[in-house]
């Protein structure tokens, strides 16, 4: 344990999210999620994973906002990591109290979930999200149990991603955290991300191939979230 406290700091801004991108059409429905956001404490960090085609580009300057900060990795392109160096990198330019993950084919619920994050007092919280259309939300955070868009935690931690190419370099962080310091859990919130599929680091032409080859995507009753009961439709 070390000596930070949970005490927030005067004019800091309260939010950075980091999102790394491969650019995918998704991109800007989550850009839009966060912009929606009634509290505006915040910057959005977007670290292009890629080199853009004129496609790529078009969506990038669909997504200029004052708030939202587009950085290239200047390591890509390189071997998938799931956005891990990116990750680091935008870490290093966020100037937010709070650090939240949100990959590109994520996105917020409604546009109320920064005010409802406000009541984070500790080191790191952590939060349900719908994910395939069901709630998840696990009182004990762990590797393989708690995915990066599931936790939040003070930037003057240090911590950071491991430089790994690991899918579950998400699950290394949370064990960090979990070593050094007492998370805040939320249990009774609503779920804040909505995970629609897990495309595991694919681009955008790999998922329209995938896709191309199953068969459609079952919706759920609310005619929003997909029924991923069959296990056919995993990314």
């Amino acid at each position: 344990m070390t000596g930070l406290t949970s005490t927030t700091s005067g004019d800091a801004m309260r939010y950075s999210i980091l999102t790394p991108t491969l650019v995918r059409s998704t991109l800007k429905r989550l850009c839009d999620s966060i912009d929606s956001q009634t509290c505006k404490d915040y910057e959005h960090i977007v670290i292009v994973d890629c080199i853009p085609d004129a496609k790529q580009q078009e969506i990038l300057d669909s997504i200029k906002h004052p708030q939202r900060v587009i950085l290239m990795n200047p390591n890509a392109p390189h071997p998938c990591d799931y956005g891990n160096n990116a990750r680091r990198y935008g870490f290093d330019h966020a100037q937010g109290e709070y650090i939240l993950q949100l990959d590109d084919d994520d996105y917020y619920a409604d546009s109320g979930v920064f005010e409802t994050l406000k009541c984070v007092t500790k080191i790191w919280a952590i939060f349900p999200v719908l994910a395939y259309g069901k709630r998840c939300h696990r009182k004990s955070p762990g590797r393989h149990l708690t995915g990066s868009a599931m936790f939040m935690y003070r930037r003057d931690t240090g911590l950071k991603f491991e430089d790994t190419t690991e899918y579950s370099a998400d699950g290394m962080l949370v064990e960090e955290l979990k070593k050094r310091y007492v998370w805040q859990s939320l249990d009774d919130v609503r779920e804040l991300v909505i995970y629609p599929k897990a495309n595991r680091g694919k681009t955008q032409e790999q998922i329209d191939a995938w896709e191309r080859f199953h068969k459609p995507l079952q919706y759920a009753k609310d005619c929003l979230t997909i029924d991923w009961h069959d296990t056919n439709h995993r990314g």
